[in-house]
């Protein structure tokens, strides 16, 4: 079947493609907020290698109803962007399924975690940890920082465990993110987190 490139960034950290009833999007840049996508870099020649929000909406808009095959090789990122975009594609209409073709890690694997189904090769991983920020302030300001961290945590844990095995609670998962947990396919099977094994 013939693909058309609808459209492809500098470098191709984003890339999509349409076919007659499939769009394939590839992600392999960080996951980034679109209010820092500002033409910033470009003007010192730097190429933007990121993967912004509002990309994969205009993705998901030309292949409205279709379904959507979305490839990820990505250490993550900012993490409202990659809610943001797990979100767009829990509220496409047509099927979504996440490819994880090397890693999906941190943003990148919450990403995944908003497609109806999650394929990985048996050499693949997912990766899951604590949510974490920089901060500047006094201790009041750092204990308020906490209480926003597990609050941020808390939302996270909640979109594993919609496709986590009935009997893994969130408790279980967010001990599963105290350190960068590198979950193999097995792994992420055993828990239920993703679908389907490819060997």
């Amino acid at each position: 079947m013939k693909k058309e490139v609808l459209r492809v960034s500098k470098n191709k950290w984003l890339e999509i493609k349409n076919q007659a009833e499939v769009t394939e999007i590839y992600i392999n840049g960080d996951i980034e907020s679109d209010v820092v996508n500002d033409g910033f870099l470009e003007v010192f020649g730097i190429n933007d290698t990121n993967i912004y929000p509002l990309d994969i909406k205009d993705a998901l808009k030309e292949g409205e109803n279709k379904e959507v095959h979305v490839h990820i090789n990505s250490y993550g990122g900012d993490m409202f962007a990659g809610v943001a975009i797990c979100n767009m594609l829990k509220n496409h209409k047509g099927k979504t399924v996440a490819y994880v073709d090397g890693l999906a890690a941190s943003a990148a694997s919450i990403i995944a975690f908003g497609c109806d189904e999650i394929i990985i090769p048996s050499n693949a991983y997912l990766m899951i940890h604590r949510v974490s920020c920089g901060i500047f302030g006094n201790a009041d300001d750092f204990l308020k920082q906490i209480e926003v961290l597990e609050k941020l945590e808390d939302g996270i844990a909640n979109t594993y465990q919609e496709k986590a095995v009935e009997g893994v609670t969130k408790e279980q998962i967010l001990n599963d993110t105290e350190r960068d947990n590198y979950l193999s396919s097995e792994e992420a099977v055993r828990y239920g987190l993703i679908d389907s094994v490819f060997r």
